[in-house]
This record gives C-alpha cells, structure tokens and sequence, in this order.
C-alpha cells in the first residue's frame, strides 16, 4: 500500500543518509591523515567511494517519499534511483574483488 511504500522509502533514504555521512567523515579522515599514499589504504577509500556513492543514492530514495504513482517526475526519479543503485553496487563489486584478488 501507499503507507507501506513510504515506510520503506523513509527506512531506506534516512539509512542512506547516514550512510552518506559516515562516508564522508571516513573520507575526510583518510585525506587529513595522508593514509592514502599507501596502495592498500588507497584500494579500501576507493571502496569507501563507493559505499559513498551507494548511500547517496539510498538517500535519493527520500525524493520520492511524497510523490504518488500520478506525479509527473515519478518514474522519472525512480528509474534514476534504480539506476544509481545498480550502477554503484557494481562499483562495488568490481572494487571488492579487486581488493580480494589483489
């Protein structure tokens, strides 16, 4: 139902939120410690990048808490939000195995 769905998009945008957050600070910590000369540390930003990118669009989920199925940028910003999604959890797929193999 309506209800439901926006139960979900509210869990999931502010779960993305933090996330987005968490990954920043992450980020920043590494920069301001100059951790990222070193190849190994620089390999597991470039995941923490795409956990970045992940929650960000986890977070674009609460662009369409308030819209129903009849507003006009509807499908548009799902399609986008599932587009990132997918997009960045191959980015971390791709990171993953490249840290495991590594």
């Amino acid at each position: 139902t309506y209800e439901q769905r926006n139960h979900v998009l509210l869990a999931s945008g502010t779960t993305g939120i933090f996330s987005f957050l968490c990954c920043v600070v992450a980020v920043s910590m590494v920069i301001a410690l100059r951790l990222y000369i070193h190849f190994i540390y620089r390999l597991a930003m470039y995941q923490v990048l795409a956990s970045l990118f992940f929650s960000m669009s986890g977070g674009l989920t609460l662009m369409v808490y308030d819209y129903n199925e009849d507003h006009l940028y509807y499908p548009i910003s799902c399609k986008m939000t599932a587009f990132f999604m997918l997009y960045s959890s191959w980015v971390k797929i791709l990171f993953t195995s490249w840290l495991t193999f590594h």
